[in-house]
């Protein structure tokens, strides 16, 4: 959600994807400095379809899930760090 509020903030029609590394590829004509969350992202973003049943949560582990924690916050401060809001 901070990837797309960053692409409001730049007025680029917002992308309807879970893609996270196409959100940030989306936003590096006006910040080269995204791209140094492209990888994390992509990360991320394997996470975002995987896991969007109940029932896929089989093989997620907690580090799993403090790693991708840790990637959402990093998107975030940067984006926070970047926007007033």
């Amino acid at each position: 959600k901070y990837l797309k509020a960053y692409q409001i903030y730049f007025d680029i029609d917002v992308m309807k994807t879970h893609n996270l590394t196409s959100l940030v590829l989306s936003l590096q004509q006006f910040d080269e400095e995204i791209l140094m969350l492209e990888k994390d992202a992509g990360l991320l973003s394997s996470f975002a379809v995987q896991y969007r049943y109940p029932d896929d949560f089989d093989d997620l582990t907690k580090e799993d899930a403090e790693k991708s924690l840790n990637i959402a916050k990093i998107i975030q401060k940067f984006i926070t760090g970047k926007i007033a809001l």
